[in-house]
Order: C-alpha cells, then sequence, then structure tokens
C-alpha cells in the first residue's frame, strides 16, 4: 500500500479546511470509506463536509487519555456545541467532553486507541483543525430557522384593519 497519493481539490475544500494552508502541506490524512446503506449505524451522523476550522489551545495528557481543547474560528459555530454532543476533529467522530458555554473552547477526551491510530497524535498547541457539526443538529438548526421565517412571511400576509383600509375596504 503506497505511503502517498494525490488527489484533485476544489477551491471551496482549500478555503473551508487545513488542507488549504500552507503550513499543512504534505500533512498526514484520516481516510474512511463512506457507509453503504447496508452497513450498521452506530455512533454520529457526520459526512465529512467541513462545517469550520478550530484552533488547538492546549493538549493535557491524562493517565490513561488525552484531552483536547479547541477553539473555533467562526462564532456561529457555537450554536452546534453542547456538553456531551457529537463533533468531527479531523474526521474523527467525537464526544465533547466539556463545554462553557460562555466560551469558544470545548475538550474532547481522546482514549488511547484514537490517539495512536489517527493524525490527533500529530497535533501541536497553535495547529489548526477541521471542524464538523453532527448532521442532525445541523438539519434541526435548518428547520427552526425555516419555520422561524415561514411564520415572518405569513405574519406579512394576515389580514389585518390596515390590511384592509390599504385595499379598499
Amino acid at each position: 500500500m503506497p505511503e502517498k497519493f494525490t488527489v484533485d481539490v476544489s477551491e471551496e475544500t482549500l478555503k473551508k479546511t487545513t488542507l488549504g494552508l500552507k503550513s499543512n502541506m504534505n500533512q498526514i490524512v484520516n481516510l474512511e470509506p463512506a457507509l453503504r446503506v447496508s452497513d450498521r449505524l452506530g455512533g454520529h451522523i457526520v459526512s465529512g463536509h467541513i462545517d469550520d476550522l478550530g484552533t488547538v489551545e492546549n493538549i493535557e495528557k491524562l493517565e490513561k487519555s488525552w484531552l483536547l481543547s479547541i477553539k473555533w474560528q467562526n462564532d456561529n459555530f457555537s450554536k452546534y456545541v453542547v456538553n456531551k454532543g457529537s463533533i468531527c476533529v479531523n474526521g474523527i467522530s467525537l464526544t465533547i467532553a466539556k463545554y462553557l458555554n460562555e466560551g469558544e473552547i470545548f475538550t474532547i477526551a481522546i482514549i488511547p486507541h484514537t490517539w495512536h491510530n489517527t493524525n490527533l497524535r500529530n497535533l501541536t498547541v497553535g495547529d489548526s483543525v477541521n471542524l464538523e457539526a453532527d448532521a442532525l443538529i445541523k438539519y434541526v438548526d435548518k428547520l427552526l430557522l425555516f419555520n422561524k421565517n415561514k411564520r415572518e412571511d405569513l405574519s406579512k400576509n394576515e389580514i389585518s384593519s390596515e390590511w384592509l383600509k390599504e385595499n379598499g375596504w
């Protein structure tokens, strides 16, 4: 199996991911095959599409695991971050260990298997990482926004005494 390969990458991918950072040339990436319809579904619902970039703020080696603290860059990303919620960091589906609502930083606990078998072991403080929120929370967010906008549009079309006067009644 070759240790290196070349891929074509779109401008959108370069703009939204760590692949576009010159400091990340020849980087190690995590690749997983796509889920087949016949596969057992377990874990988090993610697609590999990056929502934001983050920065490693701290790496703490504990007795049996590692704690990574990550700060997201886009203020809008905070709506996807909840304690014990799902998140992908560099394509690795993980659980948020801790998030303080007033902060922009969350921590993830990394078990030894994940640490040794992914590119997380190569991270240092200050490195950029790719972040992806759980797909279900993004769909819920979209539906709530759609329903809010729809209610606002309906309220504009309600018949009121002002509307009746404006239309000759």
